[in-house]
């Protein structure tokens, strides 16, 4: 059996709703939009935990990829992540889903955690205890480039995942309803999650459609290789401590890390002025205060939404290991000394440094790290073949980082010729 759902909207976004709805597109395409994008500046979202009914939080289960969340907060943030431009962290998460993160367009979230009222028409806030007619599961208001507020209606039966019968999915139906958010309207594909009614549970509209990705990239672009991206996170995420970000596309100088906020008010807190390193691969940034299990995004000095990464995951005072941004000097002669100075986040003290070719290992002594973002050793290079190595640190917890390859070894007598011009013997 087949359970329908409507959307209901008001005010003028209403009728530029059905205008674009009705309007003809280009044969095959079955996505609306309203016509408008989110500004960087209105890409988070917040939950106002609300939900009475105990299916709606019975999930008490945490999972890496959303650190402190559970329950109706847990799925309404999965609910916003798979219209991501990139894989949410490791894509994991979800047991409906293979992978989350799958709009493919110049668009990301900034999550911002739960917060304690509905908000007005632009809080950017999710909510339930609306009272609305007969038919109607949730739906969205005020949504423009200035914000947008989504109600979930009381006169249905919540659930926070898969399983509970006779009740809906609050993610699925979170899912279409930040597809309204974030500019889309309905689509005109059955399987599509933007679809004005939903099968079932609202289950299968966790995952959004190869129709709702063409949507999100028709009103925001394609991402291009340009977007700012993140790949991956290390070093430590103490209050305090040195985080390594890797990804693509940072700027120079001038970049931002913003984090989820405590009591978060929708601004999330920034980080500001952090130069790149790697040609704009890597940055550091020292974990700030006020700050709450979340998800972390870099936005560069460019503008647009290429210039807001993809969001990743952020857990507060876990240590994900050391990683290596530089090494100083990057090469020196054979038979000499050499004083390396590595730069990076997660040293610890006692950390290992060693440069290898193939088989061959130098270990450096009288190594120390200073505020857990630069390491110094000395290596002897006396009988050091030429070559390239690669530079590992190692922790004394067993977690490593290799730059390969960082150092090299250069012969001292390899001299450049220099042609000398001698004039022939001459006769009298």
């Amino acid at each position: 059996m087949q359970s329908r759902f409507k959307v209901r909207y008001a005010g003028a976004a209403a009728a530029i709703a059905v205008a674009a709805l009705l309007s003809a597109g280009p044969e095959g395409v079955a996505y609306a939009t309203f016509g408008f994008e989110l500004p960087t500046s209105q890409r988070d979202y917040r939950v106002y935990n609300n939900f009475t009914n105990s299916q709606a939080n019975n999930n008490s289960t945490p999972t890496a990829n959303f650190p402190g969340a559970v329950g109706a907060v847990l799925a309404i943030w999965k609910g916003g992540v798979d219209w991501e431009s990139r894989t949410y962290g490791d894509g994991s998460g979800d047991p409906t889903q293979g992978n989350l993160g799958d709009g493919g367009a110049e668009f990301d979230w900034t999550w911002q955690g739960e917060t304690n009222g509905v908000g007005g028409y632009d809080s950017n806030v999710v909510s339930a205890g609306a009272n609305c007619s007969s038919g109607v599961l949730a739906y969205a208001e005020g949504v423009s480039s200035n914000g947008w507020r989504i109600r979930f209606c009381t006169g249905w039966t919540w659930q926070d995942g898969p399983g509970d019968n006779n009740s809906m999915d609050i993610q699925g139906v979170a899912a279409h309803e930040l597809g309204h958010a974030l500019g889309l309207n309905h689509s005109g594909t059955f399987a599509a999650t933007m679809y004005a009614s939903i099968n079932g549970d609202g289950v299968p509209d966790r995952s959004i459609h190869s129709d709702d990705t063409n949507g999100v990239q028709a009103a925001y672009g394609t991402a291009t290789g340009s977007k700012v991206s993140i790949t991956g996170i290390t070093g430590s995420t103490a209050i305090g401590g040195t985080m390594a970000i890797a990804g693509s596309n940072f700027s120079n100088s001038s970049n931002e890390v913003w984090f989820t906020k405590a009591s978060s008010n929708g601004v999330p807190v920034k980080v500001t002025g952090i130069s790149s390193s790697g040609g704009g691969t890597a940055l550091n940034v020292t974990v700030p205060s006020g700050i709450q299990d979340g998800s972390i995004n870099v936005k560069s000095s460019a503008s647009g939404g290429q210039s807001l990464s993809n969001s990743w995951p952020f857990e507060i005072g876990v240590l994900t290991g050391p990683v290596i941004s530089s090494v100083s000097p990057s090469g020196a002669d054979q038979g000499s000394s050499a004083v390396l100075t590595i730069s990076g986040a997660g040293f610890q003290g006692g950390a290992s440094l060693v440069l290898t070719q193939g088989t061959l290992q130098i270990d450096a002594t009288g190594e120390a790290v200073s505020g857990s973002s630069t390491l110094t050793g000395t290596v002897d290079l006396a009988a050091a073949p030429f070559g390239s190595y690669d530079v590992t640190v190692t922790n004394p917890d067993g977690q490593a980082d290799t730059l390969a390859p960082g150092f090299s070894v250069t012969d001292p007598t390899n001299q450049t010729p220099v042609l000398v011009s001698i004039a022939p013997n001459s006769t009298d």
